[in-house]
């Protein structure tokens, strides 16, 4: 459970306000004097945390030295704060509270509400593949890839699947009402389960075949392959066999530009996160590695951030997974995070 309480007063006082705060766990949001939500942060005691925002009496400075702090005591009209149970409670309504106000001084990531996503519904009788900006939106089945950080990104990725696994990309509607196959058909983009008599194990097995290529397990997908087309071949059904051999060559294809960047000595699943700041200028690049392979670099930047390294790596992180995709089993980053992937709270000292 969380409650919140306000401290607007007539003139911000910090060394009135302090005193007042509660100890356990919470957030905190900072209010200019428009009203506007200047910043949101998290504590494991809220009391302590906001004391390092304010110089104390005998101090010149605060105990926060990030750039922005130095500012507060003019610019705030109010501190509101919200308790929670736990610490990790604390870190999904944080998470929110920047999502839904988008802070001035906090990380602004506005990928997860920009960048596009593929979407597989493994619910569906004929799982179709789909382009979506809404990864929240999604229930229990849905497989999701992503985010692309542009449309010919995404695109490109698209077009791969549809030529190598066949899916159908359709609206439902049109799905239904259909009397013969569209020319998607045609063009061998589609097996057409709208009218042609397709064999729904068949359907599902190019549709794991598109969701292992997403996720970069191409060994895996290579194996099965192989081990298909033997198969077929052995009960003389040529055709499929065919069809597995073209499959196993597109793969080839899609990951020849990339052999030369395979990562010596890394997880053959990870994310490696690289960072470049010159002073409130923050430039971001997630590497994605799958199968020992660099499948693609995400580049990000952001401006005018007074928040610190540490805090802005695990914040980027908690909201760029919470969006999208899970993590891999590793992630590689700059500085030690400890467990902030898995939502617990540093110490009193740090708050963020």
């Amino acid at each position: 459970m969380s409650e919140r309480t306000s401290s607007l007063q007539p003139s911000f006082n910090p060394e009135a306000l302090i005193p007042t705060l509660p100890t356990c766990p919470g957030v905190y949001l900072m209010y200019n004097h428009s009203d506007v939500v200047v910043y949101v942060g998290k504590a494991k005691s809220l009391r302590a945390r906001l004391r390092q925002y304010f110089p104390t009496a005998g101090q010149r400075e605060a105990q926060d030295q990030r750039p922005f702090v130095a500012t507060l005591p003019q610019t705030l009209s109010k501190v509101e704060v919200i308790t929670t149970s736990t610490e990790k409670e604390a870190l999904l309504l944080e998470r929110e509270l920047i999502l839904t106000h988008a802070p001035l001084h906090n990380v602004a990531l506005k990928f997860g509400r920009h960048h596009l996503y593929l979407s597989l519904d493994m619910n569906a009788p004929w799982p179709k593949l789909e382009v979506t900006r809404h990864p929240k939106k999604r229930g229990a089945g849905v497989r999701l890839f992503g985010p692309y950080l542009s449309g010919a990104d995404m695109r490109g990725m698209m077009s791969v699947v549809e030529r190598t696994f066949k899916l159908r990309t359709c609206d439902d509607r049109d799905f239904r009402n259909r009397a013969r196959p569209c020319l998607q058909y045609q063009i061998k983009r589609c097996l057409g389960p709208c009218v042609l008599s397709v064999e729904r194990a068949d359907y599902e097995a190019e549709a794991e075949g598109a969701t292992l290529f997403l996720k970069g397990d191409h060994p895996t997908l290579k194996a099965q392959l192989e081990e298909r087309m033997r198969a077929a071949a052995a009960e003389l059904e040529f055709e499929r066999a065919a069809r597995y051999r073209d499959q196993l060559a597109a793969m080839e294809r899609s990951l020849e530009p990339q052999r030369v960047v395979g990562l010596r000595g890394a997880a053959s699943e990870c994310d490696a996160l690289g960072v470049f700041r010159e002073g409130d200028h923050v430039q971001l690049a997630l590497l994605e590695v799958r199968g020992g392979v660099l499948r693609r670099a995400h580049p990000f930047r952001f401006d005018n951030q007074g928040a610190d390294t540490f805090e802005l790596i695990s914040t980027f992180l908690h909201l760029y997974y919470s969006q999208g995709a899970p993590p891999p089993p590793e992630v590689l980053t700059p500085c030690e995070l400890s467990e902030a992937l898995e939502g617990e709270g540093e110490g009193e000292g740090e708050g963020e």
